[in-house]
Order: C-alpha cells, then structure tokens, then sequence
C-alpha cells in the first residue's frame, strides 16, 4: 500500500500509551484515551499488567496476555468500531 492508499478508514478515533500519570499532562491528554502500562490510574481505557511467571515460549506468551486482557482487548475492539 502505498501513498493515498488507505489503510483504514472510518470515524476518527484516539487512543494514546503512556508509561506514567505525568505523560497525561506532559502530552495534553486525556486518561479515558490512554493505555496505562503497569500502575493503574482512574478513568483510564485500561492498564497492560505485570504477568507473574512470564513464560519463554511464544505462544504461551501470546496465550497468557489473551487469558489476562481479555476484557481490555473488547474495550479497544468497540473504541476503535471493531
């Protein structure tokens, strides 16, 4: 796909990451628009947890984050008209 090529389109929709509280004011930001990584914050979209017991193989890694963020991977798939 190349230039005015349209990768996706539709409703324009924000979603920001931050790794910390202070990234909200830093960049303008809103906390129900934003993934938190780690360390919870109020109204935010959601928060990427630690997993305990992080396994090597691939698949397991991809098995465990499906197991644990079910519910967060359903709020983004309706953010974005999934």
């Amino acid at each position: 796909m190349y230039g005015n090529m349209n990768i996706l389109s539709g409703r324009v929709v924000t979603v920001n990451a931050v790794s910390g509280a202070s990234d909200l004011e830093r960049y303008k930001i809103s906390a129900s628009d934003t993934i938190f990584s780690v360390t919870e914050y109020p109204d935010q979209m959601f928060c990427i947890p630690t997993l305990k017991g992080f396994p090597r193989d691939v698949d397991a890694k991809y098995a465990s984050y499906a197991q644990v963020m079910e519910e967060a991977y359903k709020t983004l798939d309706r953010r974005l008209g999934i």
